[in-house]
């Protein structure tokens, strides 16, 4: 991708993040997303259709990096070295705090099923990809991970909502390994 065409979606999903921390998603226009980001009508729509693709390209962004193949550190934590599911778990959850405001800005708003349909289709791929069930489960692996899954979702929109994202990331995700039985995340 060209610099040029890459700072123009920066500064629209930058401008769409400040937006939706100010007011809910149904209230945000496309006017506004241009006059924020300082972009033509026309430069707009040749980079997404609408305000819901520009909220799935962030989404999308936080969710391939955590699932990037490759890292490198990064300036509030460092997964270079860690590839197993425990630490992407660990991953996403940095990842969510440090844009807690753009994430509870999203999760207050009409915008939070679309938000949650993107972190549903994350998560069902990650699990597929690296989460083992514990050992002597009597239970189907399916509903094994469906319930992992949901169980994750569901601390996600306690933390931001109820929590405020009080709790550390390190320190949520050990609580939810701990409820799922498979120990803590180091």
């Amino acid at each position: 991708m060209d610099r040029r065409k890459s700072r123009t979606e920066r500064a629209i999903k930058a401008a769409f993040s400040e937006l939706i921390c100010e007011k809910s998603y149904s209230e945000i226009s496309i006017q506004d997303v241009i006059d924020r980001a300082d972009v033509a009508r026309a430069t707009f729509y040749d980079h997404y259709k609408n305000k819901e693709e520009v909220l799935r390209s962030i989404s999308a962004g936080i969710f391939a990096h955590v699932n990037a193949e490759t890292l490198s550190a990064e300036k509030h934590h460092d997964f270079s070295h860690e590839k197993d599911f425990l630490h992407r778990i660990v991953h996403l959850l940095c990842h969510l705090y440090e844009d807690k405001g753009v994430i509870s800005g999203i999760l207050a708003s009409e915008s939070h099923d679309i938000f949650l349909d993107d972190l549903r289709r994350h998560l069902d791929m990650s699990f597929e990809r690296g989460y083992c069930p514990p050992e002597g489960l009597n239970v189907p692996e399916e509903i094994v991970k469906n319930h992992a899954v949901t169980s994750l979702m569901e601390l996600v929109l306690w933390w931001m909502k109820i929590d405020g994202c009080k709790t550390p990331p390190r320190e949520m995700a050990d609580y939810y390994f701990l409820l799922l039985g498979m120990g803590r995340a180091q």
